[in-house]
């Protein structure tokens, strides 16, 4: 079953008071505020906390969010482009050595040598262009 993520962003916060008697019996009371949200974006009371702390501390939060999007589309758009490009050679190379190995098997041929131009032609081809070709089959899943 697939979670659904909500879209909105919702905060919530708690206070809690916890009661403590030292040694000599006075009471003290600590106070622990307990704060949550879901959603991509911090709740807008935080985000002005990070603008007290730090001059446009929110406006550089979201922006530094920004830049690590963008530079995480680059990286997975570069990482399809490579494996694009990796395919592309494999089946590239798997053609030219086929037609190379039929090249040599009809040669083969010509000069009166069958069982070498069967071989070859037959099992060479299909080992080798299996290799080239199936090793992208093989690669673990990332």
């Amino acid at each position: 079953m697939k979670k659904q993520r909500s879209k909105s962003n919702k905060a919530s916060a708690k206070v809690q008071d916890v009661g403590s008697a030292t040694a000599n019996g006075d009471r003290s009371v600590t106070s622990i505020k307990i704060s949550q949200w879901k959603g991509p974006v911090l709740p807008p009371e935080i985000l002005r906390g990070y603008n007290d702390v730090i001059e446009n501390g929110a406006e550089r939060l979201i922006r530094q969010w920004e830049l690590e999007g963008e530079d995480r589309r680059a990286a997975f758009r570069r990482e399809q482009h490579y494996r694009l490009v990796d395919q592309l050679v494999r089946r590239l190379s798997a053609l030219i050595f086929a037609l190379s190995a039929l090249g040599v098997a009809s040669y083969s041929l010509s000069l009166g040598f069958p069982w070498a131009a069967v071989g070859i032609g037959g099992g060479a081809i299909a080992l080798v262009v299996t290799s080239f070709l199936g090793m992208a089959l093989r690669r673990p899943k990332q």
